[in-house]
């Protein structure tokens, strides 16, 4: 016998050997108003069934009185009525019947959204056989389809459970745009001075993705280092879109500074769509607790401990350290270079000479560049690590090979920057006045020794979502010259634009040829890039001239300029696919006249920039890994001093699709998977104008 027409449902089963069976006492309770099912089998001597008997139904008579002992509690009626729209309050109609034969008193009735309680209400008395409607209001959390639920439970046992609960599958249609549902946060406990904690916070998209939003947070006190990352985006308060949740996850980084007060300090997390927020705050508490006592212990290993240099050799060769720490190592991991042979120059990335391991598991990279004045021979190179209350030393043998001056893999002894060189005409020294074909001084850009690193615990009041490290270089913004004269500059050659790329200068001659009977004295040089659009293309280059520029009245003027790309635009140019731009190139100062006017001398140059698409497929093991393409440039500072930035760029896609970079510019670059900031994979890679790189990493990395 079964409450299903497919006797799916079986309610009791029994044998027989008479024409008749009463129902038993022992099986469940049967309501009115619900029709049954029931089948007969007739078995053999030996107990296997023959053909069964057509399906048979039936109802209790209504006026049949179920005795009292007997408890059923039951959902009759569950409603939506229209079409209900997403964070659009609806009416939810639900009935509910006492069908058994006592009072119930403190029913409980629970309505659920796929799973989720909405809400829970309690009827303080029901009678025997009564009825009674309840509404609510129902704000839908979500679009899409949703599985809308009512279930009754009474305070003694319900004897027939199987009508205790009725559910509706609900289209809730889109409103005024999907949600970006933010899940509970665990408490954050964070050691003052000591590592910042990274917590992956729980977040999924529903409905149809609203076009940005913004995630923030919100209470937390200035003097504590907290914000929010997703990807290369950082700071206190991001805009994202549903791609970007879903693709590269959203993690809240906290960390508290030498003399926080210990406690707890409640904070939360807010999802604003325009001006609303969705669904609200999202409480959860920063515990600042007291330091440990110094202790755990940690491995660093260098994977090569004999390294070969020649002097300018590019790209940087490197010597990449792997480390394990334990999770409660106290004082945290740093690695440092405590000696080194003079004019030998090592740095970990960002050009720092100390990094913190902030990770259990990681790779720490130091890149190795020696100048022609370091004799050839063999050195050592010692690093330290400090954590936990020790110390332990790492030695590099280095063996310094003789190099070709020039060379395209050694580069130049005076130290000036290699690649190719458009030389104009014979050109006047800006400073002698003297006219010569060299100049006896030229021009090197200048690179500030310490570009600000994107840190590991951001201090308060730092720029939001810098992907890339900004040149600490002044960046002007001044008033509009009151006088602007032309320049004429030395053609690339074959009339063609100047040709840049990675590591690439291009010389030109800046000549003024009438001064218009003012003197002129120019001290900042301004450089600006542009897409073919006229949108800004990265970022723009500001400088003051060691020596200005002066020219006299009524008189002309040559100079040399030399112009390179800095990372972020060749960064900004891989990512847009753009492989020509324009470089805007301004001399700023004033007239020698007593009303000392603003004045620019200005020029536009095409610039293109050679190189090639790039595209990798992984292996499926290695999903959810970056693809990245690195390079070292080497630019000159004051002092002569050797300064270097990474350049990155990151391959967009994955999956089956792959990863993609539209436009690489021409130059050696090192190839690198990485997880979880686990190095999975590694290759040098060259990349040529007009040749487009395609790996399958799943077959070896073979094109």
């Amino acid at each position: 016998m079964s409450d299903k027409a497919d006797l799916s449902n079986i309610l009791f089963s029994r044998e027989t050997n008479n024409t008749f069976m009463q129902y038993p006492l022992d099986a469940p309770v049967l309501s009115k108003g619900f029709t049954y099912y029931w089948r007969v089998y007739g078995l053999d001597a030996i107990g296997a069934t023959g053909t069964p008997s057509q399906i048979f139904s039936f109802q209790l008579d209504p006026g049949v009185i179920v005795a009292t002992t007997h408890h059923d509690g039951a959902v009759t009626f569950l409603d939506v009525g229209k079409t209900p729209q997403h964070r659009i309050p609806t009416t939810v109609t639900i009935k509910i019947q006492n069908k058994g034969g006592a009072t119930e008193n403190n029913v409980s009735l629970i309505i659920t959204d796929s799973g989720s309680e909405l809400q829970k209400l309690s009827i303080p008395v029901i009678l025997s056989g009564e009825e009674k409607m309840l509404e609510f209001l129902w704000t839908p959390a979500y679009s899409g389809s949703r599985v809308l639920k009512a279930k009754v439970t009474l305070q003694t046992t319900d004897d027939y459970p199987q009508n205790d609960a009725m559910e509706q599958i609900v289209a809730v249609a889109q409103g005024a745009g999907g949600s970006a549902i933010i899940g509970s946060l665990v408490d954050a406990e964070v050691i003052p001075g000591a590592y910042s904690k990274e917590i992956p916070i729980p977040a999924l998209f529903q409905g149809p993705p609203p076009e940005k939003f913004t995630v923030r947070l919100s209470g937390v006190p200035s003097d504590l280092a907290a914000w929010l990352s997703c990807g290369a985006m950082w700071g206190p308060e991001l805009l994202l879109t549903a791609a970007d949740l879903q693709s590269k996850g959203l993690v809240l980084h906290i960390g508290a500074p030498e003399g926080t007060p210990i406690g707890q300090i409640p904070a939360a997390l807010e999802v604003a769509y325009g001006t609303d927020l969705i669904p609200g705050r999202v409480p959860f508490r920063i515990r600042v607790v007291g330091p440990p006592t110094a202790g755990g212990d940690f491995e660093i290993s260098p994977d090569k401990q004999e390294l070969s240099l020649i002097p300018g050799q590019m790209p940087l060769p490197v010597v990449r350290f792997s480390v394990r720490r334990d999770d409660n190592l106290y004082p945290p991991l740093k690695l440092q270079i405590k000696d080194k042979p003079q004019n030998l120059y090592v740095n970990f990335p960002e050009n720092r000479d100390e990094v913190e391991i902030r990770s259990s598991t990681d790779r720490v990279e130091a890149s190795f560049f020696c100048t022609f004045d370091l004799p050839a021979g063999k050195y050592r190179c010692t690093f330290l690590a400090k954590g936990g209350g020790k110390e332990k030393e790492y030695v590099v043998t280095l063996e310094v090979k003789e190099g070709t001056a020039g060379s395209p893999a050694t580069g130049s002894p005076s130290g000036t920057p290699t690649g190719p060189v458009t030389d104009g005409a014979s050109i006047q020294s800006p400073v002698t006045g003297s006219t010569s074909t060299q100049p006896s001084t030229p021009y090197r850009p200048f690179i500030p020794s310490s570009p600000p690193p994107l840190p590991s615990v951001p201090e308060a009041g730092l720029p939001q979502k810098e992907s890339l490290p900004r040149s600490s270089a002044a960046i002007s913004t001044p008033r509009p010259p009151g006088r602007t004269y032309s320049v004429r500059v030395s053609a690339a050659p074959e009339g063609k634009p100047y040709s840049l790329t990675q590591n690439t200068y291009s010389r030109q001659t800046f000549s003024v040829e009438e001064s218009k009977g003012e003197g002129l004295v120019l001290s900042q040089r301004e450089t600006s890039f542009l897409n073919q659009k006229g949108s800004p293309l990265g970022e723009t280059l500001s400088e003051a001239l060691e020596t200005p520029i002066q020219i006299g009245a009524s008189s002309s003027k040559s100079w040399e300029e030399v112009l390179y790309l800095p990372p972020s635009v060749l960064a900004r140019a891989a990512e847009d696919g753009t492989s020509s731009l324009i470089a805007v190139r301004a001399l700023r100062g004033n007239t020698t006249s007593q009303t000392r006017e603003d004045v620019s001398v200005e020029a536009c140059l095409q610039i293109s920039i050679p190189g090639a698409s790039f595209s990798a497929t992984l292996p499926m093991a290695w999903e959810g890994a970056r693809v990245l393409l690195k390079a070292s440039l080497i630019f000159e500072s004051k002092g002569q001093t050797p300064v270097f930035r990474e350049l990155v760029l990151q391959a967009k896609g994955g999956g089956k699709e792959g990863f993609h970079i539209p436009h690489v510019p021409s130059g050696p670059y090192e190839l690198v998977v990485e997880k979880d900031r686990k190095i999975l994979y590694t290759q040098p890679l060259q990349v040529k104008d007009g040749n487009a790189v395609d790996l399958d990493l799943a077959k070896g990395g073979k094109e």
